[in-house]
């Protein structure tokens, strides 16, 4: 829940103008371009970016693992992002992927480039666990809170993605 209402924010950053197009393709030289951009419009100095699989398999299949980064950095080694992180950096830029990030009416989806201070995350609780043991199931019910909220900070500070997320195919033939 909360990784959807966080991918929410990103069609709003950059006062709602998306980079990229609708059938676009999440490729190497528009994700140089993408990074060029952000460094140019002076996004921030700790920028990431975050698409679906199927996109970053795209741009992956351009660097053919070239520009992959092993062993995994520590900034990247922790429970919240070590999942996520594809393991490609472009320009000092690293790369993660979210299977979260729906469609649009064209196959393409809006995934991000931003500096961290670009959206915000305060809990008001920490996560509660609750368990109730439902007999006639032989199960336990198990019910998980948090009180929290995503924002904007800084609108400047970030992009959404429009590309593309053509499904891979797993025939070698192709």
């Amino acid at each position: 829940k909360k990784d959807t209402d966080i991918i929410a924010l990103f069609p709003s950053l950059n006062g709602g103008t998306a980079i990229g197009a609708d059938n676009a393709l999440f490729n190497l030289a528009n994700v140089s371009g993408v990074i060029a951009n952000a460094k140019a419009d002076k996004f921030g100095n700790d920028l990431f970016i975050v698409h679906h699989p199927n996109a970053v398999w795209k741009l992956a299949t351009d660097v053919g693992n070239t520009l992959a980064t092993y062993p995994l950095p520590d900034a990247f080694n922790k429970p919240a992002v070590k999942d996520f992180w594809s393991g490609i950096k472009i320009s000092g830029v690293p790369i993660f992927e979210d299977g979260n990030i729906t469609n649009n009416s064209n196959d393409s989806g809006y995934g991000v480039i931003a500096d961290r201070t670009a959206m915000g995350h305060l809990s008001a609780s920490g996560r509660s666990e609750e368990r109730e043991r439902d007999a006639s199931l032989r199960a336990y019910e198990v019910v998980v809170t948090e009180d929290y909220a995503v924002f904007e900070v800084d609108d400047t500070k970030g992009a959404a993605l429009l590309y593309d997320k053509p499904n891979p195919s797993a025939d070698a033939t192709s």
